[in-house]
């Protein structure tokens, strides 16, 4: 009973064994690449499950990332104190010409009051 609690390593050896046994009428130089193959092919699928699982930082890289985070969050800073001073300054400019509009447009009323009145006068002159 003890050695039925022991996994069947034929199971596992069951996809090698037929491949080999496949290739064994092959010559020899193309099993040993096939032996070649199958290593790097299993060494693929560990280097990616060691990448999958855990991404290896190091501390220089954490280090440039702090001092990158850094600056990003100063040119915001700085696009922020931008954006701000160019609403300031596009405010006072709107206010100024809102200014000079309703001067202008004052002046032209009291103009067209003055011709109005010479007008009503001429008016009643000849008439």
């Amino acid at each position: 009973s003890d050695i039925a609690d022991v996994p069947n390593d034929s199971s596992k050896n069951d996809k090698k064994g037929k491949v080999n046994q496949v290739k064994a009428s092959v010559t020899p130089q193309s099993s040993s690449e096939l032996r070649q193959n199958s290593t790097s092919g299993q060494a693929n699928v560990n280097e990616a499950k060691k990448a999958a699982i855990v991404p290896q930082v190091n501390i220089d890289d954490l280090k440039q990332m702090k001092t990158y985070l850094k600056l990003i969050k100063k040119q915001q800073k700085e696009l922020n104190a931008l954006k701000k001073k160019h609403a300031k300054d596009h405010s006072a400019m709107q206010k100024s010409h809102c200014t000079q509009v309703d001067k202008i447009v004052a002046q032209h009323d009291k103009e067209k009051l003055t011709h109005e009145k010479h007008l009503d006068k001429a008016i009643k002159k000849k008439g």
